[in-house]
């Protein structure tokens, strides 16, 4: 005679079906993560250290690319180029003046202190001669501002490390854990409603 499973049983299977259902649908999600070779690491692309200074006649832009400094000089009012001006650069324990480029720019050899990472304050004079044949001693402005040089970004190219790379891992065996406690739970507290009774007392109830 076929006997109907017993509430405790009946329980514990599902459990057990429920682990196994969740153990099958986080192994494809696993096996999609590519566990050969990693990616090679693209490293982002860095600005040149740069600033910026603003004075009553002239405004001065400059640029650090690799061990040179470049300026640019412009009207504070017309934004128009400033060209054949006299430009002295100051910082600490320092001082130089820029060599007039072609292209409208002043650049000179960046000193030892401006390579290095940091803040660099730094003080600019631009002196302007007069047009020739006019009485006057030209213009004269002082600019002040700071160079930020940071250090490099090696952080963001860098490979994940092995901790980010299991995570995965670690969230599929919390997750069986925390299923196999339920399951757990669940069956103590089917014995302790229903008791399993001694193998002579099933015998004499079946025979009844």
């Amino acid at each position: 005679m076929n006997r109907t499973p017993s509430l405790p049983f009946q329980r514990a299977r599902l459990c057990a079906l429920l682990a196994l259902w969740l153990l099958s649908s986080a192994a494809p999600a696993h096996e999609g993560h590519d566990h050969g070779e990693p990616p090679p690491s693209v490293a982002l692309p860095t600005l040149a250290p740069r600033a910026e200074a603003a004075g009553d006649l002239f405004e001065v832009l400059l640029r650090l690319d690799g061990t040179q400094l470049t300026l640019w000089v412009d009207r504070f009012a017309s934004n128009e180029p400033v060209t054949g001006a006299r430009v002295e650069l100051e910082g600490k324990g320092w001082k130089a003046v820029a060599t007039p480029a072609s292209d409208g720019s002043y650049r000179l050899e960046a000193p030892a202190e401006l390579r290095q990472v940091g803040n660099h304050p730094l003080v600019i004079t631009v002196q302007l001669a007069g047009p020739a044949g006019q009485a006057g001693e030209g213009e004269a402005d002082l600019l002040e501002t700071t160079l930020q040089r940071p250090a490099s970004n090696s952080a963001a190219s860098a490979p994940p490390t092995p901790a980010a790379a299991a995570a995965p891992l670690t969230w599929a065996a919390a997750a069986l854990g925390s299923v196999a406690a339920v399951a757990a739970a669940l069956w103590a507290l089917a014995r302790r409603r229903h008791p399993l009774r001694p193998l002579g007392q099933n015998a004499a109830s079946a025979a009844r």
